[in-house]
């Protein structure tokens, strides 16, 4: 049947904002550029997918005609976004075409079939279940930064770990990032709800563009549902949901790598004169490595970098330290992403000796981890 309505123009807008993230990926399927446009009983049901993220929204709308087709999801969101009308008028004609019509504008645009769309994954009867938005959120705040490139060779590695588990008669969900030089931890008590996601799944691995759809979707809610089926994450709410494909293998032994750091030395320095210092030191940085030298000493820093063409970088920075003088390379820019997801005035280095890892905490960021491997200077 031949689709035939009217939308309000700014929730269609704002609807077609949040899908273009998944619409522009490049696909060999000419079809995943498109949204897929359903209509029935004065609901209209929007679809967009890449094949590992999906988005689904129901808006209400004015209806003429059920039916559905496809549409190209960059040029609609153009000519919705500079519309001067305050409703959308979309009517398909013949061919899979569309006219548009936003108040003394009208638009032909070419659309395809939408038997042709891929479906996305249903979600079984079974009840998710309820967690506060802002759980996610700072989950993904403290870990995002770490999680490895799509060029990782550890497949995992390109996923963040949701691990849930109860300890002490507490719930805890907690995600795991690493890229393989190092690894951030951020753990947060939950509902016991939360429990259940854990049932009948040993390794919750989302994919780094399933956390960036994730916090976008979570940024705008208070509460979500989660559900997990059939290796899909569910994240919905009453009109919407967030569908994604996890993937599949082994994550590293994180807690293992946690339990190698015995914090002989602890090291407490002001976070922000620390990121503003390592960001001068980072100027001279001689490689893509962006190695620094630290040198250790009672109740000082001393950061020091250099570049054959360009010079050298020598800063002091004032700590809280007691023990023997050490010496250490590091990528500095490991340390000021760390850094710059931290809260707190100050912050614990925690180092072991020469050549260690440096462990991040802060008492103003409880759950929150960071290691960082060393590097040869």
């Amino acid at each position: 049947m031949s689709v035939h309505c009217v939308i309000n123009k700014e929730k269609f807008s704002e609807i077609l904002a949040g899908v273009q993230n998944v619409t522009s990926k490049k696909n060999t399927m000419a079809v995943l550029a498109n949204i897929l446009l359903q209509l029935e009983n004065s609901v209209l049901k929007i679809t967009a997918t890449d094949m590992e993220v999906g988005l689904q929204f129901n808006v209400e709308a004015e209806e003429m005609a059920a039916g559905s087709i496809t549409l190209p999801s960059k040029k609609l969101y153009e000519i919705v976004k500079v519309s001067s009308s305050d409703t959308i008028e979309i009517k398909e004609t013949e061919n899979n075409w569309v006219t548009i019509k936003a108040g003394p504008s009208t638009y032909n645009l070419a659309g395809m079939a939408s038997a042709e769309y891929p479906e996305i994954p249903r979600r079984e009867e079974k009840k998710g279940i309820k967690a506060a938005s802002v759980v996610f959120l700072e989950l993904i705040d403290r870990t995002q930064y770490s999680i490895a490139g799509e060029q990782e060779n550890i497949y995992s590695l390109t996923s963040a770990l949701i691990d849930i588990e109860e300890k002490n008669g507490e719930a805890l969900i907690r995600m795991v990032s690493s890229d393989g030089h190092r690894l951030s931890v951020m753990e947060k008590t939950a509902d016991k709800e939360i429990l259940k996601l854990k049932d009948n799944n040993s390794l919750i691995l989302v994919p780094r563009r399933g956390i960036q759809e994730m916090k976008k979707y979570c940024e705008s809610r208070d509460e979500v549902e989660v559900c997990l089926e059939n290796d899909q994450f569910f994240i919905s709410d009453d009109k919407s949901m967030l569908v994604i494909r996890l993937k599949k293998g082994e994550y590293p032994p994180y807690k293992s790598i946690i339990e190698t750091i015995q914090k002989k030395y602890q090291v407490m320095v002001e976070r922000e004169k620390f990121i503003e210092s390592l960001i001068r030191s980072d100027l001279f940085t001689r490689d893509a490595y962006h190695t620094i030298r630290i040198d250790l000493s009672r109740d000082c820093i001393t950061l020091s970098s250099e570049n054959i063409e360009l010079g050298s970088s020598k800063e002091q920075v004032p700590v809280s330290y007691e023990g023997e003088d050490l010496s250490l390379g590091f990528n500095c820019r490991y340390f000021i992403e760390t850094l710059e997801v931290m809260e707190g005035e100050k912050v614990s280095m925690y180092l072991d000796g020469k050549d260690s890892a440096c462990c991040f905490t802060s008492e103003a960021d409880q759950g929150f981890l960071s290691i960082i491997m060393p590097m040869n200077i």
